[in-house]
């Protein structure tokens, strides 16, 4: 007969969540060994389709979005919004009942506080840390069918007009102290835009798509200062293009696709050990921007 939750020890509960989490980092490490196993052999559709989820999901950790994304590939889920079922609840949908248990894992963190006898003083202290803890949530696609009628549209294509978002993207990089500028098309040859640390230069007869998505391609480097690194030798031309995975994943949430952004990475020999070393760093860089523009947009 199994025993009630309560009927088990603390340490017996701490084994079972650090089981669960070794789990499941197994999983979200085959993950990505596939993800570069398929770039190394010149397959990009798994990565484009990990990209495009980072752009959805840039709220969680990189190692929560691992996590989340082995997961939905193991089970045939596209991730829309990512919520738990009280969240859910408080905003007036509902978990299917046959989904409840078919939640996907992430670690929480749970702050803890206790007090310790100080074996110098002999004086009671109190400390404290942050721990982790499994919990779990569900997909918009696991709601139940009344609820799935009521959702908004989370991610609204933009087709071929940009405009609006240009300028909030614009805004944004504008409120990290640089400049946009633009030039005339017969001075750029084949260049879109560059960056000149500090300022943007982009060329004067981009469509809005196309304006949008090299602006944030511009405004990446920017942030990472590649201008500089490239002056004093730290990075190459050739890897600094890896800026064209933060555009891919902040245009994938902005609702602008750039089909050909791992087919660049490639021709630029972005190789898949780089990638997999710069994942975390194209995760952070990509949720500062589409926070910023958030908030642009929203103003």
């Amino acid at each position: 007969m199994a025993r009630k939750k309560d009927q088990y020890t603390q340490e017996e509960r701490i084994q079972y969540y650090d089981d669960l989490r070794a789990g499941f980092q197994r999983t979200a490490d085959a993950a990505l060994e596939q993800l570069v196993a398929d770039l190394d052999r010149g397959a990009t559709d798994h990565l484009k389709k990990y990209l495009k989820f980072m752009g959805r999901q840039h709220r969680y950790s990189p190692d929560n979005q691992r996590w989340i994304f082995s997961q939905c590939v193991a089970r045939g889920i596209e991730p829309t919004l990512l919520k738990g079922a009280k969240q859910w609840e408080q905003e007036g949908f509902k978990v299917a009942a046959d989904q409840f248990t078919q939640g996907i894992a992430i670690q929480a963190p749970q702050p803890w506080k206790k007090q310790v006898v100080n074996h110098k003083t002999g004086a009671e202290e109190e400390k404290s840390g942050v721990g982790f803890r499994v919990v779990w949530i569900y997909d918009a696609s696991q709601l139940d069918e009344e609820s799935q009628k009521r959702l908004p549209q989370f991610f609204l294509p933009l087709a071929g007009d940009a405009e609006d978002i240009y300028a909030a993207v614009k805004r944004a990089v504008e409120s990290d102290g640089i400049v946009v500028e633009y030039a005339p098309a017969r001075t750029m040859g084949q260049t879109q835009g560059y960056s000149q640390g500090g300022k943007i230069v982009q060329r004067d007869d981009l469509v809005s798509v196309n304006r949008t998505l090299n602006l944030v391609h511009e405004w990446a480097h920017e942030v990472l200062e590649h201008v500089k690194q490239l002056q004093e030798g730290q990075v190459d031309r050739h890897s600094a293009e890896i800026v064209a995975a933060v555009e891919y994943v902040v245009g994938q949430n902005l609702g602008l696709d750039f089909p050909f952004a791992a087919d660049y990475l490639l021709s630029h020999g972005i190789t898949s050990k780089a990638l997999k070393e710069q994942l975390e760093l194209v995760q952070s860089v990509s949720k500062k921007m589409i926070e910023k523009i958030t908030r642009e947009a929203s103003a």
